[in-house]
């Protein structure tokens, strides 16, 4: 862990990853954001919220605030201190990305920078995820936020070595991992690691199909 006392894991049955995987900290949170903006810079969901083809100069801005607004409040996992791979879970009690966090972080500067598009698709797109997970999610559910590898790097299993620590830690405590992908090719990787598709539908508006699968 970078801080120990800041990055220490409130949820005890995580705490034997600590020796597998590297806990990020509060420096860390910029590299991560970077991250998340290169891996996924043509990801249909990201491109209906922040607009463009492809990743634009301040992506990784609107990564780091919503950062900024969960850090603390989730687990936040890499394979080392590169940070060249990222897993995000959220616990059952963190519903959501904290909007007055998310605002207080920079979020208000993106929106004023981005337009009011860029609020309204956000609500649109935070509702209807909302919706579709409370058809499966349990009080019993975890959320993976990200999983996220480095471009130059995918396809060497990396992924797969990150989260799967984490899905015998659930598995164990007789938790589910429910999440969201927006890429008909990973819903294959995702079955390979046991999770079963629940849901496949257009985010109201669009013509981006939301695939939500649930491991547990």
């Amino acid at each position: 862990m970078t801080d120990k006392k800041e990055s220490s894991c409130p949820w005890p049955m995580f705490e034997s990853l600590c020796g597998k995987v590297y806990g990020l900290g509060r420096p860390d949170l910029p590299a991560a954001a970077r991250l998340m903006a290169s891996a996924f810079s043509r990801d249909p969901s990201i491109r209906y919220l922040l607009g463009g083809t492809g990743a634009g100069s301040r992506d990784w801005e609107y990564f780091l605030c919503v950062l900024k607004a969960v850090y603390g409040k989730c687990l936040i996992l890499s394979l080392d201190e590169e940070i060249n791979s990222l897993l995000i879970l959220f616990p059952p009690e963190l519903k959501a990305v904290p909007t007055g966090s998310f605002l207080a972080g920079g979020g208000l500067g993106l929106f004023r920078s981005f337009g009011p598009e860029l609020l309204l698709r956000s609500l649109n797109y935070e509702r209807n995820c909302r919706a579709v997970k409370s058809r499966f999610a349990t009080a019993h559910s975890w959320y993976c936020l990200c999983l996220a590898v480095s471009p130059q790097l995918q396809g060497r299993g990396i992924a797969s070595r990150l989260i799967r620590p984490a899905l015998e830690e659930l598995e164990a405590n007789r938790c589910s991992l429910y999440l969201e992908t927006h890429r008909e090719l990973n819903v294959s990787i995702y079955r390979h690691l046991g999770f079963e598709l629940l849901d496949a539908s257009p985010i109201p508006g669009t013509n981006i199909v939301q695939y939500s699968m649930m491991k547990g």
